[in-house]
């Protein structure tokens, strides 16, 4: 299939690789069931590392530049998202109820 050709993992066709790529994007898709910033914060964080090596290296030029604030913001903005979340019933304690008088 042609889509495959742009995704990270599957592009050369390495076994291996693929095998990295899907056990990746499984967990990145897992992470959805603890909210949008942890996913952010998943799904960015390969194409931060390997664009700010792309720089380091002075390598990937504009393309690798834009690569790294992008995913570096998508980063930020899962951080945020996942420090705003609410807390867990099981987290969290509530002090809500008064205590009760004994005879």
């Amino acid at each position: 299939m042609e889509i495959f050709k742009f995704i990270p993992g599957f592009r050369s066709g390495t076994k291996w690789k693929m095998l990295v790529a899907s056990i990746y994007y499984f967990y990145t898709l897992y992470t959805l069931n603890y909210g949008i910033g942890a996913f952010l914060l998943t799904i960015s964080c390969p194409f931060f590392i390997f664009s700010l090596f792309d720089v380091t290296r002075r390598r990937g030029g504009r393309r690798a530049i834009l690569t790294l604030v992008i995913s570096f913001m998508l980063f930020d903005l899962g951080y945020s998202l996942s420090q705003n979340a609410p807390q867990s019933a099981n987290n969290t304690k509530t002090s809500t109820s008064e205590p009760t008088q004994k005879d």
